[in-house]
């Protein structure tokens, strides 16, 4: 069985669309076979049978219209069940080879973007890098020279005021863990540094009101022998105290660290009053950054929720922990 009543050779515009559709129809549900069969995630893979069967049955259903559209239009011709099969496998024969070379010149094109945008993402990393080297390199001037005079602050004040001797210390240890270089460390900090920085941060805060603030931190699990990417939670503390409403004791603010060790994941969940003046006119950098830091670290910002409902604002981080032997960047 030949094509030739497929493509008869004088013109009919109604036939000439039939064979168009059934072209068009056969090449793009052809193509997005193949895109789910292997590039789409792996739930959605089996969406590939039922978009097979509708290419075939499409390229059959176009095949019976011809031939009853050429039949009442035209002439009548008989054609056998053997003819019309025939014809539609050679039909969609024709076609499925040209979606599959489109598919393949599509996937080279995705896997191009793909590099250039893991290139660009390198790129901005380098960048990053480069920037926190560069603001480090300033903290470090002449750090011992803060030191010695914390130290010599710390100990004229601690016989007098014992309290304000303690906020200095406190102040030391933070300024010391700022400065420190996490590249000798394969660029993570210990989780047990992370969280004394926290409540250094937490209790210089209220030693700064007489303790008057309204200010919890809770730790669940256990931080020993974990490493984290640094001073990634720390945003979060800052927000608190930039943002809260703490002047209300009635509305806590909540800081939870919970380490869940079967699933080797941090999830760190702070809870506040909103501050009615400053919600009007704050920016939300503190959050934008940390999901920028997250995409360069994790390649998702999937693991920050913020949920902002009446007076309250809740931000929950949830990401991996490292052992002591892994790196950031393997």
């Amino acid at each position: 069985m030949s094509m030739d009543f497929f493509f008869a050779p004088s013109f009919h515009l109604p036939i000439e669309f039939i064979i168009l559709f059934q072209q068009f129809w056969v090449f793009y549900t052809a193509y997005a076979f193949l895109y789910f069969l292997f590039l789409a995630p792996k739930r959605k893979k089996l969406y590939s049978i039922p978009l097979l069967l509708i290419c075939v049955s499409g390229s059959y259903s176009f095949t019976l219209l011809y031939v009853f559209v050429y039949n009442k239009l035209y002439e009548p011709v008989v054609f056998t069940q053997q003819q019309i099969i025939f014809t539609v496998t050679q039909v969609t024969t024709q076609f499925f080879i040209p979606a599959i070379g489109y598919f393949f010149v599509v996937k080279f094109f995705m896997k191009q973007e793909k590099v250039k945008e893991l290139e660009q993402q390198k790129l901005i990393l380098q960048k990053e890098l480069l920037q926190s080297e560069n603001n480090f390199l300033r903290a470090q001037i002449n750090p011992h020279f803060l030191y010695n005079c914390l130290n010599f602050f710390y100990s004229e004040t601690f016989q007098q005021r014992p309290d304000v001797a303690e906020a200095i210390m406190l102040l030391s240890q933070m300024m010391r863990y700022s400065l420190t270089d996490f590249s000798a460390t394969r660029g993570l900090a210990n989780l047990e540094d992370e969280i004394e920085h926290i409540q250094n941060v937490v209790q210089l805060n209220k030693f700064r009101f007489s303790d008057k603030i309204p200010v919890s931190l809770k730790i669940e699990g256990n931080t020993e022998h974990k490493k984290i990417v640094p001073m990634l939670l720390m945003t979060l503390v800052e927000n608190i105290f930039k943002h809260a409403d703490l002047k209300d004791a009635a509305s806590k603010a909540e800081i939870t660290c919970t380490i869940d060790e079967k699933e080797k994941k941090l999830i760190f969940t702070t809870v506040n009053k909103k501050n009615p003046v400053i919600a009007g006119v704050s920016q939300g950098l503190g959050i934008s950054n940390i999901r920028q830091r997250l995409v360069l670290l994790y390649n998702s910002d999937k693991g920050l929720q913020t949920i902002n409902e009446g007076n309250l604002f809740k931000v929950q981080l949830t990401i991996p922990y490292f052992e002591p032997e892994q790196t950031l960047h393997k």
